[in-house]
């Protein structure tokens, strides 16, 4: 969501209630943080996919490249995501190339409980 598009649902919202989160994976709510982090996503370079995709057909015993048909919906499934800090600063560029954008990250508050589930627990 934008920041401007969040700012007028937050004005849509009568009196002056608490804005909380709800936290589906303990089935509970959070409060914010008034820290924030500014931070960027990155998705993956259009031609760095359709390289990997046809590499992957290759192996696969497919002697056809993808359609432009079949790599514009696998490429609309493409998710944006943090950059991976493993590659080095020119694998990076090769990677994402100028497909990135910044983005704002807010912190929630512990609650300080813990749920217990099949695999554990979880503190939040």
């Amino acid at each position: 969501m934008k920041k401007n598009d969040l700012i007028k649902l937050l004005q849509s919202i009568e009196g002056n209630p608490n804005i909380l989160i709800y936290n589906g994976f303990v089935e509970d709510y959070q409060d914010l943080d008034k820290e924030y982090i500014e931070d960027t996503l990155y998705k993956y370079d259009k031609t760095f996919i359709r390289n990997i995709i046809n590499m992957e057909r290759t192996h696969h015993g497919v002697l056809s490249n993808i359609s432009d048909k079949e790599f514009d919906i696998r490429w609309k499934k493409e998710d944006w995501d943090f950059k991976n800090e493993f590659f080095g600063e020119e694998n990076i560029k090769t990677r994402y190339g100028k497909n990135k954008k910044k983005v704002v990250l807010f912190n929630l508050k512990s609650r300080n409980k813990k749920v217990w589930d099949r695999m554990g627990s979880i503190e939040y």
